[in-house]
């Protein structure tokens, strides 16, 4: 695995790059964020689990708890435009009205989101 920091509003983000599933459960998700203590993580879609993306298992559910009781902003980048599920289209637009877990379309629309969040918690 990879890993490229992105500065922004005097905040780090770390993008991190690899080929394989990085997120399969909260157990993953607790590493990420002690590994990568920067408060904001940037993954790609790819490095989710299918598993994550059927709702009725509560995978995503679970690791997007574990992002909200630490504190640590969560990213995945991907093109979301052609989910068949309409709840997981509604998880995703919901995710992205809140203010650590989001799905954007490109890592600059993360960022720039980040940026925007942080900004809105002060």
């Amino acid at each position: 695995m990879n890993s490229i920091t992105h500065e922004f509003n005097g905040h780090v983000a770390v993008e991190l790059i690899s080929d394989a599933h990085l997120l399969s459960n909260a157990g993953d998700a607790l590493s990420l964020i002690h590994e990568n203590a920067t408060g904001f993580i940037v993954l790609h879609q790819q490095n989710l689990h299918p598993d994550f993306f059927v709702l009725a298992n509560g995978v995503a559910g679970d690791i997007c708890q574990k992002f909200v009781n630490y504190r640590c902003h969560l990213a995945v980048v991907g093109d979301y435009t052609s989910l068949e599920s309409g709840s997981l289209r509604d998880f995703i637009f919901e995710c992205n009205k809140g203010s650590y877990v989001m799905f954007p379309a490109s890592v600059a629309e993360a960022l720039q989101k980040f940026a925007d969040r942080i900004g809105a918690i002060r």
